[in-house]
């Protein structure tokens, strides 16, 4: 019956099939459409530089993308313009980082000779369980996948830990998800080997990135825990140190009641969409449950746990994984322990073994050539007739 079915909507699409596929036309988007960032931008600038003979193009809602792309003298349409629906039409594959909406809703017009490549947009912590798409995404999908038999063709992890995860969360085979390491952690090492060792004493820098509480958008992660910013900045200044703070993309202003100065010297608000710019340059990181840091495992450097709130995150949404055993650094309960956790790391760095355990776990690969690795296994099935 659904054979029937799938071959009455195709004549229904027959005037679609005039429009042949261009294997050399690839279209890449992320985040709905509305950003330039993660894994689908690592490896766009990858096949932009090193594969000429593919057209790599990216889709994009924005305008400011839109033009900062056009600046940089990369081919880039918006969904709704004549050439964006062209272009999403006769594409051979299509990157993305969330969802089917990343590139453009026209991919949906014609589905069937499009290679559909999920980059996904870091290695699973925390319990997803769908909540990540809205009901139209969810709808959208299950249409692609249950009445078009159209599902994705190739998903990407940095551990076949998490096959199971993206088999169960996107409805595939296991057999489709390959293990190549993520695009966007190549840049991790091309800076980590840039560095220029120096005489003078460099200021240290962390970074604190915590997670956004999709069931509390005004869950205090500061004051409550004993932040103290006199105490902080104090502190700071006695080891000679900068602390960088990186909200969430989704994430409310609502943490700058801190009192943070725009220009502070020692305490300053990151507002960067992509925080691999400058990850490598970081020399201590400080999350709770942010996935980010098993890509920092990479570089082999501190980390510090904030799990102020875990007895409740854990009840309201969960983890794929234990958390104790997953986590290779210290756990502070509130911002005093922050600092002395600080102190401590400074004095002697006692986690690099549990760093290396876990590092082994989550990323199969520890090189600048994951994104050469995800461009081959698309070329392996463009090439499968």
């Amino acid at each position: 019956m659904r054979k029937k079915n799938n071959s009455f909507i195709r004549f229904l699409y027959f005037p679609y099939l005039l429009l042949f596929k261009q294997s050399n036309l690839w279209i890449f988007g992320s985040w709905k459409g509305d950003k330039y960032n993660d894994n689908p931008k690592a490896l766009f600038e990858y096949v932009n530089k090193e594969k000429k003979d593919i057209r790599a193009v990216w889709l994009t809602k924005s305008d400011k993308v839109h033009n900062d792309l056009i600046k940089k003298d990369y081919e880039c349409h918006k969904f709704y313009s004549f050439m964006g629906i062209y272009l999403s039409l006769i594409a051979r594959v299509a990157v993305i980082s969330v969802s089917y909406l990343d590139v453009s809703p026209f991919i949906y017009l014609l589905p069937w000779k499009l290679k559909i490549i999920q980059l996904w947009h870091g290695t699973p912590l925390k319990n997803l369980n769908n909540k990540y798409f809205s009901m139209g995404e969810v709808l959208l999908m299950k249409f692609f996948v249950v009445f078009l038999t159209r599902p994705m063709d190739l998903i990407f992890s940095a551990t076949s830990l998490n096959k199971k995860v993206y088999s169960d969360l996107l409805g595939v085979k296991e057999e489709k998800i390959k293990i190549t390491g993520q695009p966007r952690n190549d840049l991790l090492f091309i800076e980590k080997g840039s560095e220029v060792k120096s005489n003078t004493k460099k200021q240290i820098v962390i970074l604190y990135l915590p997670t956004w509480r999709e069931y509390d958008n005004n869950h205090d992660l500061f004051f409550q825990y004993g932040f103290n910013i006199y105490k902080m900045n104090e502190f700071l200044k006695k080891i000679n140190a900068k602390l960088l703070i990186k909200f969430h993309a989704i994430e409310s202003t609502r943490n700058k009641i801190l009192g943070v100065k725009k220009n502070d010297e020692r305490i300053s608000f990151v507002d960067i969409d992509n925080v691999y710019e400058i990850l490598s340059k970081v020399d201590i990181l400080i999350t709770d449950y942010s996935s980010v840091y098993f890509d920092y495992l990479l570089l082999d450097k501190p980390i510090i746990f904030t799990p102020f709130d875990l007895k409740e995150y854990e009840e309201k949404r969960g983890f794929y994984y234990n958390y104790e055993k997953v986590t290779p650094g210290p756990k502070a309960k509130d911002w005093n322990e922050v600092i002395f956790n600080i102190s401590k790391i400074l004095e002697a760095d006692s986690y690099a073994n549990e760093r290396n355990r876990v590092n082994n776990l989550f990323n199969e690969f520890k090189d600048n050539k994951s994104s050469g690795r995800v461009y081959n296994e698309i070329i392996n099935i463009i090439n499968v007739r």
